[in-house]
């Protein structure tokens, strides 16, 4: 399996008709990782912006899981500290939450697989 780790945006791409979709299947055929929020986050937008019913959902995230490693979303990743130093003339940056939680779980994953070897 590849070291790769997909956001939500890759998953939701196969819902799309154009070459993102083509592009997101052939990157998630060849396997990869992704986080339980990225699951999380996934089922929420098939549910309210693709309409689909929760069955459908469940289905179409069943397939991400058969392709991708599933990795959970520790206390350790949601408490993702921001940079203590900040410009105090500028106001503070806020990245995404998603996006610092997709970083720290890469982060852990990495970690863990240079750990073992």
């Amino acid at each position: 399996m590849r070291a790769d780790f997909f956001d939500t945006n890759i998953i939701l791409s196969l819902l799309d008709d154009g070459p993102k979709a083509e592009i997101a299947e052939s990157l998630l055929a060849e396997g990869g990782m992704v986080s339980v929020q990225v699951l999380n986050e996934a089922l929420v937008n098939c549910i309210r912006k693709a309409r689909m019913s929760w069955h459908e959902a469940g289905d179409f995230l069943a397939g991400i899981r058969q392709l991708c490693q599933t990795t959970d979303l520790t206390a350790e990743i949601h408490d993702i500290p921001f940079p203590a130093v900040l410009n105090p003339k500028k106001p503070p940056i806020r990245p995404k939450r998603h996006s610092s939680n997709s970083i720290a779980t890469l982060r852990r994953i990495l970690t863990v697989t240079l750990a073992r070897r």
